[in-house]
């Protein structure tokens, strides 16, 4: 049920605001995405396995930043699109991150 809600949520939200939206671990892999998708450049870079690295390289950056400065924080990605990250928190600890951009 939580994961139907949540994958509603990111729906609603992406359809809004006509932007991928994603929920991350702090490694930056992909939990759960819009289903709007990633646009086709971001697929095209994410279609090989060093591009796929460097992005979640980039939300796992993105994620230690917020953290950093306790508020979303907006970032320039590896391939220099710009997003914004806002992390999760459950009982305290920082447990992901949300993606959007």
């Amino acid at each position: 049920m939580e994961k139907e809600l949540f994958q509603r949520l990111l729906n609603s939200f992406s359809y809004a605001t006509r932007m991928f939206s994603a929920i991350t671990d702090l490694e930056g892999n992909c939990i759960l995405s819009s289903e709007q998708g990633d646009c086709e450049f971001c697929q095209l870079v994410k279609s090989s396995p060093t591009g796929m690295a460097r992005c979640r390289s980039s939300y796992a950056w993105a994620g230690e930043q917020a953290l950093k400065w306790k508020e979303p924080y907006i970032f320039k990605c590896h391939a220099g699109l710009i997003s914004w990250v806002c992390p999760f928190f459950y009982r305290g600890k920082h447990i992901g991150n949300f993606i959007c951009g």
